[in-house]
């Protein structure tokens, strides 16, 4: 994994989901060698072609999404009902659309923006007492909390499959 970004100022700026030794063996388990080796090879998926913010579970659904993406078009190149490049194009070309869609969406949603005033000194720990205050609010007046899981699922699920 490359890290493109060496502070919050020099842009997106999130966590990266890298694939370890751990990971490794269970996706060897999990694809035939041929795509294995296709994998040790494929292209990007979830955090690692779009980064995103922290908090909504955006980035593991949205890398959920690109999982299955790329299992169908694999899946069909093992099958030898496409040629692997075309697979892998046909993955990305469907990916890069919904994927940074989602990334402008989670931008708006929480504000990485090295410009934020979450990253002030001063305005930052007021924007994190605001933050603060308003979920311990919500988690204890059960019609705020259920307003808030309402919509949380609702934008969660909001996506089509």
């Amino acid at each position: 994994m490359y890290e493109r970004y060496g502070s919050r100022r020099d842009g997106l700026y999130g966590y990266r989901v890298g694939i370890d030794p751990t990971g490794n063996r269970a996706l060897r388990e999990c694809l035939p060698p041929e795509l294995f080796d296709t994998f040790v090879a494929i292209t990007l998926l979830g955090d690692a072609i779009h980064t995103m913010t922290l908090g909504q579970g955006v980035g593991a659904n949205t890398a959920l999404r690109d999982a299955s993406l790329l299992c169908r078009e694999l899946t069909g190149a093992a099958r030898e009902s496409k040629p692997l490049l075309t697979a892998i194009g046909a993955y990305e070309a469907e990916m890069i659309p919904y994927g940074f869609t989602r990334v402008a969406e989670s931008l708006d949603n929480n504000g990485t923006s090295g410009d934020d005033p979450l990253y002030r000194p001063v305005t930052g720990r007021l924007v994190l007492f605001a933050a603060y205050s308003f979920f311990s609010v919500t988690s204890k007046v059960p019609a705020l909390r259920r307003k808030f899981l309402a919509d949380m699922y609702a934008y969660r699920g909001s996506e089509s499959v």
